[in-house]
């Protein structure tokens, strides 16, 4: 009330008549209680911080349990290269030896 009363002063003395003076501090108060319901406040913050918080340690859990899928099937792979290698290694070390031999 207290606004209104000083905004119905000010209008008032710029020559409005008091229905109209009356019906503009209205309408400012309304566009000023509009404004102040959108705005966030430091709890709002605080739930929004906790939440992002959760869903980032959820998102690095599995990102972690990705990787470690990962990190297994690679090691099959260098393993199964490494053996690949060696049988190809030894079948050439073979066949130069039953050459030079015969």
């Amino acid at each position: 009330m207290w606004m209104q009363a000083a905004t119905l002063e000010i209008l008032e003395k710029a020559d409005l008549p008091p229905r109209q003076a009356r019906a503009i501090a209205q309408a400012i108060e309304l566009e000023m209680a509009a404004g102040h319901a959108a705005i966030a406040t430091r709890h709002d913050l605080h739930d929004l911080r906790h939440e992002l918080k959760a869903d980032l340690r959820d998102l690095r859990n599995e990102l972690k349990v990705d990787m470690s899928k990962h990190k297994t099937e690679l090691v099959r792979w260098v393993f199964l290269c490494i053996l690949g290698e060696t049988a190809m290694l030894l079948g050439a070390g073979y066949f130069f030896l039953a050459q030079y031999t015969a």
